[in-house]
Formats: C-alpha cells, structure tokens, sequence
C-alpha cells in the first residue's frame, strides 16, 4: 500500500520480529541478533536456594536471589543452561518475557558503540 508516494513504516520491538536488516549501522545476521537478544527471568522456588550453581552460569546478568524469588537476566544462548539450573529446584512459578530490542541493542551497543559480549 502506498500513500503520496510513501510506504507505511515497520517498528520491530523484539529481535525475532522482522528478519529484514533495514536500518543497522552495523549489520549483524539475523541469528548473532537472536542469540543476543535478552530475556527478563522470574522463578519461585518452594524453598530458599543458593546463588552458588546461578552464579556460575555464563552471561546470565542482574542476578538477584532473595530466599526463594531468583530474577535475572540473560541472553536467549544462556537461557539452555539456566532453565537446567531452574529446573534442578521445585519451582513453583516461572516466568520469561523477551526484552524489547532497544534494551537489547543498549545492552550490547549503548556504551561506546562497542559489543559487551
């Protein structure tokens, strides 16, 4: 559809929206965008667990755990490991939302330009 001469815009707001690369000033493939894209973690527990086994986790970030409640941050290449690491505790709620793809972009490019992974 055009109006005046003018297609309508498109605004992906998560990494897995839109394969198309328009717009990157540095282009990355698809997949390297998707394996970085960020996802917010909640899970309760039944009973208090230990930072010790979560702490060891690679690139898993914001990590908090107050007696049975662990919320974090990670990328979707982390989120294997940590789902692992949730699953060997009774949980009694879980929780994942993807991130929209601006805090994602920030994350890695915000500071400097340079990539944090």
């Amino acid at each position: 559809m055009e109006v005046a001469g003018k297609s309508p815009g498109y605004k992906s707001t998560r990494a897995g929206d839109d394969d198309r690369p328009a717009g990157r000033v540095a282009v990355e493939r698809l997949e390297e965008l998707r394996r970085k894209s960020l996802h917010h973690i909640t899970a309760r527990f039944t009973a208090p667990v230990t930072a010790d086994a979560f702490g060891r986790l690679p690139d898993v970030r914001d990590m908090r755990l107050t007696g049975q409640l662990l919320t974090c941050t990670a990328p979707q290449s982390a989120l294997n490991a940590l789902l692992k690491e949730v699953a060997r505790h009774d949980v009694v709620d879980f929780e994942c939302a993807e991130a929209e793809l601006e805090e994602t972009f920030l994350t890695y490019y915000g500071a400097g330009g340079r990539d944090a992974a």
